[in-house]
């Protein structure tokens, strides 16, 4: 593969060169700019056929060793109030650059298909595997949104008008709720209701109802220890409906983790920590304690491979920045909300070498309660 790039290469340069030179002797560059073109052609090249190999990644944790202390960086114990403070500093700074590169208000992975479909779904996609569970619930019914961030999804999902559905919104992060309160108003749907907490232990306000739909995009991940997860699921299995559903589309440790080398993992490990996640739970931990509560694994679907597009674009930026290690650590040691920056910057350099050499996955995995 690498002989079959390199000779592509080699054949775009050999080419433009051509092109090149035979402007220049008829006077039409000079040839200053001809270089200046030729190096453009060649960068692009190389940027084209970039892939995050275990080699490309044993350079960046090197890079990253001279800006930060990684051992500690990928080890610390997350809090809420950590999470709270990371989505505070960065939802409405770091995350726009996501809006302004994808033109949509959502803050969860842009999925690209690995083959050509007549539709590209794009974020959306992520919904329609919520909207595939949300066709059988009673009516009316009650749907639950784990961590909405901006409340993009739920909106959209209210703006379906679905009949007799209400939707109900938690998160731990007190600036998505205003934002969310005010967009969703903003847009007519001020009947969503949006509310602060956390779903390892829910408020009165969301444990007054029953649901027959629970979902979250990118955000259960934020369940990380085996404690919050067990919280949760005894909230879902005493709230949700006999065959309601829990929706999960998220990342998530590899089953095999724990036998992959030490690289790979610490690829994951870095990638979590900059989310501020501790140990992101594996599928195969969901099935096990969701068993335990009275739950059966209906769907598991692997969307490693569309998200991988994503990150690898994500990566390739991250990897150029990684080049200049000094000017990072000068930007870091200014502090304050620039940490969180350097957080997810060291997510987005991680996350694709993570999914690329197999420490974590993305997918769907739907989880039903037994009737």
């Amino acid at each position: 593969m690498l002989g079959k790039l390199l000779v592509a290469l080699g054949v775009v340069a050999a080419s433009t060169v051509t092109l090149l030179v035979l402007a220049a002797r008829a006077g039409l560059l000079s040839l200053t700019c001809t270089a200046t073109v030729l190096s453009i052609v060649v960068l692009v090249s190389l940027w084209r056929t970039l892939e995050p190999t275990e080699h490309l990644l044993l350079e960046d944790l090197k890079k990253l060793a001279k800006i930060t202390d990684t051992d500690n960086f990928a080890n610390k114990e997350y809090t809420v109030e950590d999470v709270e403070r990371y989505y505070t500093g960065t939802t409405f700074r770091d995350y726009k650059l996501l809006e302004l590169a994808t033109g949509c208000n959502a803050m969860h992975t842009n999925l690209v298909p690995s083959q050509k479909l007549p539709f590209l779904a794009n974020h959306l996609k992520q919904l329609l595997y919520v909207m595939m569970n949300m066709r059988n619930c009673s009516l009316p019914s009650n749907v639950l949104e784990v961590g909405f961030g901006k409340g993009s999804n739920s909106v959209f999902l209210r703006s379906l008008k679905p009949s007799g559905a209400n939707f109900f919104a938690l998160d731990v992060v007190p600036a998505h709720v205003k934002y969310a309160k005010a967009y969703a108003a903003g847009l007519g749907y001020d009947d969503i209701e949006f509310h602060l907490g956390d779903a390892s232990d829910p408020p009165s306000e969301i444990t007054a109802n029953t649901y027959d739909l629970i979902f979250g995009v990118e955000s259960f991940c934020h369940l990380d220890n085996d404690k919050m997860v067990e919280g949760f699921l005894s909230f879902a299995s005493k709230q949700l409906a006999p065959g309601g559903k829990i929706v999960i589309v998220d990342g998530f440790r590899a089953d095999n983790f724990d036998q992959l080398s030490t690289e790979t993992r610490r690829a994951m490990e870095l990638s979590e920590s900059g989310f501020r996640i501790r140990r992101m739970p594996s599928k195969a931990l969901w099935k096990k304690l969701s068993a335990r509560k009275g739950f059966v694994s209906l769907d598991d679907i692997d969307l490693t491979l569309e998200s991988l597009c994503f990150w690898k674009l994500g990566w390739k930026l991250g990897h150029i920045v990684l080049f200049l290690p000094s000017l990072v650590g000068r930007y870091l040691r200014k502090g304050g909300e620039r940490a969180e920056t350097f957080a997810n910057l060291v997510s987005v350099c991680m996350t694709a070498y993570a999914m690329a050499l197999g420490s974590a996955n993305y997918g769907v995995l739907v989880l039903e309660k037994v009737a």
